[in-house]
């Protein structure tokens, strides 16, 4: 096996397309196996045993998952499968958001039944995730981008997100420790840390930040994540107003109008996904 280089070119390995069908293949199990724990989290009563202010935003993360989650998953994997570039894209964020939801999943969630299923989950989408990306020929994918794209309002948008998330996240950590205590969502939720300012400040909002870097500087990185990452952001938001729905719902703390902010984030970065994929050259018939 060999790896061809000619100025401006890459010649994948041969058996790279075997490699990302094999990824692709894996849309299967993961959509059965995240079926399951939806299914069983929202209609098995008292199946969590997490204090009731975690365990609703648990709840929230399943019914998200089993709604707009999986048909995306699916969808996009079976139009991947049919050599679809945007949708291999979509498949690719909407991977990198299970792989998210099943860390903490397997990390902050009490101990139960599914808790292999949970790490079984979290393994097949992140190989499925590592499969999709590597087998990607991003010079190809970036050459689909190139010159249609407008790079510095996307990039703008990502960049100016990711900070407001970063102040809002280090406030909250900061304030309570200047305070000598423990930001509030840990009294509520009764866990140790955080997770998800674990996920966002470690790993996420630096990968937001630095695709839109890249993407300013018309690097092929890019021009490759910054579907999936837009992908990635669009749960993010749903997620969010979701739990803050349910938690309303079950009479626990949960703001109607927080969670209106986030479905209007959803959409924004929904409509510079399209805007974005837009830009791509049409398919040769």
């Amino acid at each position: 096996m060999s790896l061809h280089l000619s100025p401006g070119t890459i010649t994948r390995p041969r058996d790279a397309g075997a490699a990302g069908r094999a990824a692709l293949w894996l849309t299967v199990p993961i959509t059965i196996l995240v079926t399951l724990t939806s299914v069983i989290g929202l209609f098995a009563p008292g199946f969590y045993r997490d204090p009731p202010a975690w365990k609703i935003q648990v709840v929230a993360q399943d019914f998200v998952d089993l709604v707009l989650v999986l048909p995306v998953l699916f969808s996009s994997g079976v139009l991947a499968l049919r050599n679809s570039l945007r949708a291999r894209l979509v498949w690719i964020g909407t991977l990198s958001y299970l792989v998210y939801t099943f860390v903490i999943y397997t990390f902050a969630v009490h101990h139960n039944l599914l808790f292999l299923i949970y790490v079984a989950a979290l393994a097949c989408s992140l190989w499925a995730l590592i499969g999709g990306m590597v087998t990607m020929n991003c010079r190809d994918t970036m050459n689909q981008f190139v010159g249609r794209t407008h790079v510095k309002v996307v990039s703008s948008v990502l960049i100016v997100q990711a900070l407001i998330f970063y102040l809002l996240w280090l406030s909250d950590e900061i304030l309570a420790a200047l305070a000598g205590g423990m930001p509030q969502n840990l009294e509520d939720t009764g866990l140790l840390t955080n997770p998800v300012h674990v996920l966002d400040l470690a790993i996420l909002l630096p990968a937001i930040m630095l695709s839109g870097i890249w993407l300013w500087r018309k690097q092929v990185i890019g021009y490759v994540l910054v579907a999936p990452i837009l992908v990635n952001m669009v749960f993010q938001g749903l997620g969010i107003a979701a739990i803050m729905v349910f938690s309303q719902a079950a009479g626990l703390p949960g703001s109607l109008p927080v969670a209106t902010i986030f479905l209007a984030l959803s959409a924004a970065n929904l409509a510079l996904l399209v805007w974005y994929m837009r830009g791509m050259k049409p398919v040769a018939p």
